[in-house]
């Protein structure tokens, strides 16, 4: 608007005066299009930029898998007990569990780790030689997952506490092929 015709606003609730129309606009001149950036490999700011950026990138990286590897590593139990992991969470945990060389003590209960979580970090489980309890009660576990823990069973030397208790959808012949996978080891006990 222009600043000679500005009005102030008439008091609260009186009537609104007319106003004459305002006049049309003048179009807005167009701006010119952008310069294009410059191709990184001809711009040797953003070449380097980029190769600052890689660097740290992969420093970065190899900074995160030597912490990762030394708290791991030095960690001698991990409890996760009710936090509602299932089949994604134990595919990163079977990542990780490699890594765990002195883990002594292992909890997942009141997970819903099912079958396939189960087979999923079965297949890790073979890697931690320290496991000395591995607790999985309340997991949802099944056929399948008593199948692939009873194999990993076999791997597991010093483990001498299997708990898979209230795990409702274990049958007896499940339950039966667990309790053969633990026979002979000295102290094994065996919650079903």
């Amino acid at each position: 608007l222009n600043a000679s015709r500005a009005q102030a606003p008439p008091p609260l609730g009186a009537p609104m005066a007319p106003t004459a129309p305002l006049a049309p606009a003048a179009p807005e001149p167009v701006a010119a299009a952008p310069a294009p950036a410059p191709e990184p490999a001809r711009d040797p700011t953003a070449r380097l930029a980029a190769a600052l950026a890689k660097a740290c990138e992969g420093a970065l990286g190899e900074l995160q898998a030597q912490v990762s590897t030394a708290v791991l590593g030095s960690t001698s139990q991990l409890i996760y007990n009710k936090l509602g992991w299932g089949a994604a969470e134990m595919a990163v945990l079977a990542m990780a569990l490699p890594m765990c060389a002195r883990l002594q003590s292992l909890a997942l209960a009141r997970n819903p780790l099912g079958d396939d979580g189960l087979v999923l970090l079965s297949a890790a489980l073979g890697h931690v030689q320290t496991l000395e309890s591995l607790i999985l009660n309340w997991c949802s576990i099944g056929p399948e997952g008593a199948r692939a823990l009873g194999k990993a069973l076999g791997g597991m030397g010093s483990l001498t506490k299997l708990d898979v208790s209230w795990n409702r959808n274990l049958g007896e012949e499940d339950k039966a092929a667990l309790r053969k996978a633990g026979e002979g080891r000295s102290g094994f006990e065996l919650w079903l």
